[in-house]
């Protein structure tokens, strides 16, 4: 694989098809609407302290929500799993079908959904015990776990991003059994180990500076119409930065099975 030319060609066929943000542009205002909802109630939860039915009607709320964010991730996923087809038509026909495209993202649900459960599995894994670090750190004031624990779990994700990298992009264009799907990704990028690695680590770097970006310009109780403006343009640099990131990810797929 030619990394550079792989993330040039992405740019390119990003700007030349306009119709390839609409998923992404999608799944980021409904992750948009979900994250003012949950500040919302985080912030009721603080002002109805001594209100057992106010506190009561918060927390029915939050677990709502927090019952909702696994089929939100099935449906993140599935508009992750349109991006192979999205680029073979972009490549082939030179023209994007997004129905096309979705119905058959939904001839690998079952690809989807257990890599759902992989994914939010390995987030609990990685995230338990750096929490209790984290904890420790402010309990003691030791960093030592901390220090030890930020890289291996660095590490730990970069593995696991190598392992599933081109999991989708195969279930999705080779239509494989669920095992095929693995073992065909798995194979795919032991043969391409470093270029992927690469390719990781620049979506590392993106989606790291697109988060810190979103951090920053944060809704609070009170904000200025300023304020809303900035949040809503961050989001929409963030759905620009995930679309280019859903199209790199097939395309180098295409490019490695040449």
């Amino acid at each position: 694989m030619d990394l550079g030319k792989i993330l040039v060609e992405s740019a390119k066929l990003m700007v030349a098809f306009p119709k390839a943000f609409v998923p992404r542009i999608v799944t980021t205002v409904v992750y948009s609407i979900l994250e003012v909802l949950l500040a919302v109630l985080i912030a009721d939860s603080f002002t109805s302290f001594g209100d057992p039915d106010a506190m009561w009607d918060v927390l029915t709320k939050l677990i709502g929500l927090l019952i909702l964010m696994p089929f939100l991730y099935v449906a993140d996923l599935t508009t992750y799993a349109m991006y192979p087809t999205i680029v073979s038509d972009m490549r082939s026909k030179h023209k994007v079908s997004l129905y096309g495209a979705f119905k058959r993202a939904l001839k690998s649900a079952r690809h989807i959904i257990v890599m759902c459960v992989l994914i939010m599995g390995f987030a609990v894994a990685v995230a338990v015990p750096i929490s209790i670090s984290m904890m420790f750190f402010r309990l003691t004031g030791n960093m030592v776990p901390l220090l030890i624990g930020a890289p291996l779990a660095f590490i730990a994700i970069l593995g696991f991003s190598i392992v599933v990298f081109f999991v989708i992009p195969h279930a999705v264009v080779e239509e494989s059994s669920i095992w095929g799907a693995f073992e065909g990704g798995l194979k795919m990028s032991h043969d391409n180990s470093w270029d992927v690695v690469k390719l990781n680590l620049v979506f590392a770097i993106l989606m790291l500076g697109s988060m810190a970006i979103v951090a920053v310009a944060r809704v609070h109780d009170g904000a200025t119409w300023l304020a809303i403006a900035l949040f809503v343009l961050i989001r929409a640099l963030q759905a620009i930065v995930y679309t280019y990131l859903c199209i790199v990810n097939p395309l180098a797929y295409f490019h490695a099975k040449v």
